[in-house]
């Protein structure tokens, strides 16, 4: 094993700079959070400053979602990419959002003793609101497990439906809806899988997050 070195670095001055390798600065925030929560808006505090450097007012720390362009985004992928973060951008119309929806009622609609009411739109026949009710008989929980298991699956659809608290990181998400108020950009966060065997360790500080 090589030696290790340990760099402190301003995130200010890291997100002006080029973005390093995958997976070569450390966080450590994990282990100093208290909940999943907290930990998703330190990550999305750090990716939004991000953007403002690149494209926004520093001064004022603020950004117009207009001057918001995919090589912006792309450069803090890397950025975010450089600490462990995967950073996930969808789009959503209407109907890819219905067959989000769809593909989890699909996957929960034999589970015993579930009952689901859905709200559609008469015209576009599109889904609005879900309502779901799950009854326990006899002690048996398997339905809860096996619900609970689905909505993990389908983490993207309960973007939009809140069925379940969110859980884990890719749970949460940061919603920018588009001029035509039809699509929405949804961002989420998760672990990004390192296939390295050895990493470079850094130790980062974060001082406008206090």
């Amino acid at each position: 094993m090589g030696d290790k070195f340990v760099e402190k670095l301003n995130i200010v001055d890291l997100l002006k700079s080029k973005p390093k390798d995958p997976f070569s600065i450390n966080l450590n925030i994990n282990s100093e959070l208290g909940t999943t929560e907290e930990l998703f808006n330190k990550i999305k505090d750090i990716f939004i400053k991000g953007l403002i450097i690149q494209s926004g007012d520093e001064i004022e720390n603020s950004i117009n979602i207009k001057d918001i362009h995919m090589k912006h985004i792309d450069i803090m992928k890397k950025h975010m990419l450089s600490m462990g973060i995967d950073v996930k951008l969808r789009k959503y119309s209407a109907g890819t959002k219905d067959c989000l929806f769809k593909n989890l009622l699909y996957d929960i609609q034999h589970i015993k003793n579930i009952e689901i009411k859905v709200l559609k739109d008469w015209n576009s026949d599109l889904i609005e609101k879900i309502n779901i009710n799950l009854k326990i008989t006899d002690g048996d929980v398997t339905p809860i497990i096996l619900y609970n298991n689905a909505i993990k699956r389908h983490f993207e659809a309960n973007h939009f439906l809140k069925l379940n608290k969110p859980g884990v990181l890719h749970d949460y998400a940061i919603f920018v809806n588009t001029d035509d108020n039809e699509d929405v950009n949804v961002v989420f966060f998760d672990f990004a899988k390192n296939s390295k065997i050895e990493h470079i360790h850094t130790n980062l500080q974060t001082p406008y997050l206090n």
